[in-house]
């Protein structure tokens, strides 16, 4: 017969297994994650952004970190936070250099900034801005599209 405090050792450290318990994290943390994608599409910002930064702060480690990151930035510009938006999509290249996603999104939004910055009559942040938005996009044809869009 089977020691019911040998059972308890027996859970107890199955829960404690560190591999064991980083999984439950990275599931918990995909499940915000998902979430947020849910809500995103439904147009739920607010609750979508919240999940990302729960799915940030749960799993400090997620190979979806960058994807997280790249998201939080789009809710923060839904919400008008301009600043907070630009160091999640830097975030997220500097997990990955290459991640286009993150690099298109943050030329987006200095492009957006420069539009705003112009219509101000800061013509000089509005330059800076601009200029921005060429150092982080690859692909010229976009920001020369914003470009035209930017003189008129």
């Amino acid at each position: 017969m089977v020691n019911r405090s040998l059972i308890i050792f027996f859970i107890f450290c199955l829960f404690c297994n560190a591999g064991y318990s980083s999984e439950l994290l990275r599931e918990e943390a995909f499940n915000h994650y998902n979430e947020g994608l849910r809500q995103q599409v439904a147009g739920d910002f607010k609750n979508a952004l919240t999940n990302y930064q729960r799915a940030l702060i749960i799993d400090k480690n997620s190979l979806c970190r960058k994807f997280i990151l790249n998201n939080t930035g789009l809710m923060y510009i839904e919400e008008g936070k301009a600043q907070e938006a630009e160091l999640a999509f830097k975030d997220a290249l500097a997990l990955d250099t290459n991640y286009d996603t993150a690099a298109f999104n943050l030329s987006l939004l200095y492009l957006k900034m420069a539009k705003h910055y112009k219509e101000t009559g800061d013509e000089k942040m509005a330059s800076d801005y601009f200029e921005k938005a060429f150092a982080y996009y690859s692909d010229k044809t976009f920001i020369m599209e914003g470009e035209r869009q930017y003189s008129e």
